[in-house]
């Protein structure tokens, strides 16, 4: 019998694209980097990590080592589902149907736990008075 379900977290409960692309943007930008939208279709699929590197690639930068930069962009992606982070159609009638039934919810990523907590954040009706909804875990990409 079925007692956990493990949800992959960008775009499965909250649409996080815009708010890595927009993170990007802004982080990648005020370092010099000529971010394109062109450009920007070939990192979607790549970790934070990749996307550093490719934009350091393109654009060698002097002013900070590629972790600070990735740190950044992390930091910044966590700000803006903190802030704009809404849950996608039918998110909130699933995470109840599995509350209710009492199962273990999980989200899987490749991406820091400051992202996780970022998007359990912005499930608030989820999160239970003591503790939280969701367990985090990582997984490679």
């Amino acid at each position: 019998m079925m007692q956990a379900v493990i949800f992959d977290m960008d775009g499965t409960l909250i649409d996080s694209e815009p708010m890595w692309r927009e993170a990007e943007k802004q982080v990648f930008s005020s370092i010099g980097v000529e971010v394109t939208d062109v450009l920007s279709t070939k990192t979607a699929s790549m970790t934070t990590r990749e996307v550093t590197e490719f934009w350091h690639s393109q654009f060698p930068w002097l002013c900070k080592s590629l972790d600070e930069v990735e740190n950044e962009v992390v930091e910044r992606v966590a700000e803006l589902i903190s802030m704009e982070g809404v849950p996608l159609e039918g998110v909130q009638e699933i995470l109840s149907f599995f509350q209710k039934k009492s199962f273990k919810i999980g989200l899987s990523t490749n991406v820091s736990e400051k992202i996780h907590t970022s998007h359990s954040n912005s499930l608030p009706a989820w999160r239970p008075s003591t503790g939280r909804l969701f367990r985090y875990y990582k997984g490679a990409a």
